[in-house]
């Protein structure tokens, strides 16, 4: 068995594993699961704080949140791009934010293909221990975490140089974070839809 189906396999026994996304190293689980989203936490040694969610299409992201009309557009115009979206999130799952929850589609082929065969949203963040630095190279995280997962897809050592994702909260229209994806873009396409969306403030 390669390694990437055993992540599958590893995913759906509710175990965590260290995958590649566009930049550093992620942690994964499926996000569903509240015992492996707790076991991310204590592996990094944070509190609950809000996680991402990885999804490979709007309805994955239907399941765990509410996707207006921004929301939605905004998904479809900027999928597989560095935008992170806030959506108004499901009461079922309150172990994953306090209030609205974040989803977006990664442009890493492993990371895509793997939430693609899952069938369902996996957790990502940053391989680290919280207030660290995230790490992009295999032999650290090996040395680092390689005891405390069950399974690591090996993809050589990532891009450091990678900008961070854009963090746009759908409920205020508001740019949280400006990273890969610039807030001029998002602010051309929201004013070209500007009919369409009656609640922009």
């Amino acid at each position: 068995m390669n390694k990437f189906d055993e992540a599958l396999e590893c995913l759906k026994d509710g175990k965590v594993i260290i995958y590649p996304s566009e930049s550093c190293y992620s942690f994964g689980c499926d996000a569903k699961n509240k015992e492996a989203v707790e076991r991310v936490h204590e592996i990094k040694k944070e509190s609950n704080k809000s996680l991402i969610l990885n999804v490979f299409d709007s309805n994955q992201a239907d399941e765990f949140g509410v996707m207006n009309d921004v929301a939605k557009s905004l998904f479809e115009e900027f999928k597989g791009r560095a935008l992170t979206l806030i959506i108004d999130r499901k009461d079922t799952y309150d172990y994953l934010s306090e209030e609205g929850i974040a989803v977006r589609v990664l442009s890493n082929k492993i990371a895509n293909n793997l939430v693609k065969e899952f069938g369902s949203a996996i957790i990502t963040t940053s391989v680290n221990i919280h207030g660290e630095k995230p790490l992009y190279d295999l032999s650290s995280v090996v040395g680092q975490f390689g005891d405390k997962v069950d399974c690591i897809i090996d993809s050589g050592d990532l891009d450091e140089n990678v900008s961070v994702s854009t963090l746009f909260d759908t409920r205020t229209m508001k740019i949280l974070r400006e990273g890969a994806v610039s807030k001029a873009e998002i602010e051309t396409f929201l004013s070209d839809k500007e009919d369409k969306f009656l609640t922009r403030d």
